[in-house]
């Protein structure tokens, strides 16, 4: 099973990975969306709300969490299998919901997104080092088309999101 430090890593990793593609895309194609298919911007504003919701989560006492949430009862999903969980229910039309879909955005309103997004990566990293490896794998957040999942699962969840949306990113511009 993939460990904290590799959940670390792979989270700056993809923030980072974002951060280029986004400061490598032209203004035009930023705010280029459709009614299909969110702008870059969009996307941003989406990862903010997503990565800000697992944060939420994060901050939560951990000895609340079998209140709130339950526990898992079946083995922990690998990353792969995580990922395999996600885009199988995207390709059977899943999409994203009440406060998780994003509002129109202007190219004016990049600096303000961009500072959102660094401040939500430095948040989840000073949030994940509180958490030890038993504690992510015993404590449960609901994700809204997997379903219940560990902590640690979202977080694996967290790491291909962002990398989904900066490939998508990538290949509009």
């Amino acid at each position: 099973m993939e460990n904290k430090q590799f959940i670390l890593n792979e989270l700056n990793k993809q923030f980072d990975f974002l951060f280029e593609i986004l400061d490598n895309t032209s203004d035009e194609i930023l705010v280029l969306g459709s009614a299909e298919k969110w702008s870059p911007m969009m996307q941003l504003d989406h990862l903010i709300r997503s990565t800000r919701a697992v944060n939420r989560g994060l901050m939560v006492p951990k000895f609340l969490f079998p209140f709130i949430t339950g526990k898992i009862k079946r083995n922990p999903y690998s990353y792969l299998e995580v990922v395999e969980k996600y885009t199988n229910k995207l390709a059977d039309g899943a999409k994203a919901t009440g406060g998780y879909i994003p509002n129109e955005k202007e190219i004016n309103d990049l600096p303000k997104l961009l500072s959102e997004m660094k401040k939500e990566q430095k948040r989840m990293v000073e949030n994940l080092n509180n958490w030890s490896e038993t504690d992510l794998d015993k404590n449960v957040m609901p994700h809204p088309i997997i379903g219940k999942i560990s902590v640690r699962e979202m977080l694996f969840f967290t790491i291909y999101h962002i990398q989904h949306h900066a490939k998508s990113i990538q290949k509009m511009g």
